[in-house]
């Protein structure tokens, strides 16, 4: 009789494990996170601020910010020629307070799911405490669209004397 016993609780306990488990199966099931939307390109980070003599030299402070392709395919499946634009809203001026090392369009290589772009930063005219903000827009293609929050740099360009 014990040995029934025993049989009939592992058995109602497996039962029981399976019944418990089976009603789990969200739990262990993961999200698809696949892209699926229309091609999109970012800003990466999407601000930023530099202090005009970060070196501590009269040299240009290099600003480096990727610009990220979102696609359902991951990479570009051919070259990507991404437009942008300076805003005319910026308080930074080219020449006195910053450079472009890169001229519109960006390339993203066929392959590739980012490309850089770089801004020198040479205010050295700027007073201590003086804020100087550079927004540059990316336009995108006739394929790939600026990514809404993301579409747009705001660089502030801290002034800092000696």
């Amino acid at each position: 009789m014990e040995m029934n016993k025993s049989i009939f609780t592992t058995v109602a306990t497996l039962a029981l494990l399976s019944i418990l488990l089976g009603g789990c199966g969200d739990l262990f099931e993961k999200d698809d996170r696949t892209f699926d939307g229309e091609k999109q390109v970012e800003f990466d980070p999407a601000t930023a601020t530099v202090d005009e003599r970060a070196d501590q030299s009269d040299s240009p402070v290099a600003v480096s910010v990727a610009v990220n392709l979102i696609s359902p395919q991951g990479t570009a499946q051919s070259e990507q020629n991404i437009n942008f634009v300076v805003d005319d809203s910026s308080t930074a001026v080219a020449g006195d307070h910053y450079t472009l090392a890169d001229s519109s369009p960006l390339t993203i290589p066929q392959g590739e799911t980012s490309t850089s772009m770089q801004v020198d930063v040479t205010a050295d005219n700027l007073d201590d405490g003086e804020v100087r903000t550079l927004y540059i827009t990316l336009q995108g293609n006739d394929e790939v669209r600026g990514a809404g929050n993301y579409d747009t740099l705001t660089l502030n360009i801290l002034g800092v004397t000696d």
